[in-house]
């Protein structure tokens, strides 16, 4: 039989599954939802299971598979039993990411419009040095870039960026901006604290 054929089974701990009376050559197991499980193949010693292992028999006929949970917990077994290899996508972790990329690609080509930016940092008031500094933007992991920008309106004011409240002053900072000017990083994932010369100076700004 060449269409693909799925089972489930849910097992409690220690117990053994009912037998699966069934031919094919590749046995998959698409996800084990708990525990250890062992399978027999027809009269073979049982052996450990874990997700997304393929087993071909080969070609050698087999008429009956059994699960036991060995472990502490209940389990739930997903299998599928082909004739051929049938390739299950959502467990190959590069499906997603280009998909993902692709879906970005097609965004910049058409120039349709983004979700709003979740990570966009409005005009703030940033406390007078030494500080502690203002809060910008907190850590984030997932970051892959970033921009603040001290705009013109801040006149001769100066705007101090650190990584901690502590260090965002006139004298221990890692960057200071005038009006007008920006920074920007596509590796800094920590979080972004800002002091001003005066008390009055303003940044914003945002992170993707």
């Amino acid at each position: 039989m060449l269409t693909p054929r799925y089972f489930t089974q849910t097992i409690l701990a220690g117990a053994l599954g009912p037998p699966i009376a069934a031919l094919g050559r590749y046995i998959t197991i698409l996800s084990i939802s708990a525990s250890t499980i062992t399978l027999s193949i027809d009269d073979d010693p049982p052996q450990q299971m874990i997700s997304g292992l393929q087993i071909d028999t080969e070609g050698r006929p087999y008429t009956r598979l059994r699960f036991a949970n060995t472990g502490g917990v209940a389990a739930t077994i997903v299998l599928m039993l082909s004739e051929t290899i049938v390739v299950d996508t959502r467990q190959n972790p590069l499906v997603g990411a280009m998909a993902a990329n692709l879906a970005s690609i097609d965004q910049e080509i058409s120039g349709a419009a983004a979700a709003a930016v979740a990570g966009q940092l409005a005009d703030t008031v940033c406390a007078v040095t030494p500080g502690p500094g203002t809060a910008i933007f907190a850590a984030n992991a997932n970051r892959t870039e970033i921009e603040i920008t001290a705009p013109t309106t801040n006149g001769a004011g100066l705007i101090y960026l650190g990584i901690t409240a502590a260090r965002a002053t006139a004298v221990d900072k890692f960057i200071v901006l005038s009006a007008g000017e920006s920074w920007w990083s596509d590796r800094e994932k920590g979080a972004i604290f800002a002091c001003s010369s005066t008390g009055a100076e303003i940044v914003n700004g945002r992170e993707c």
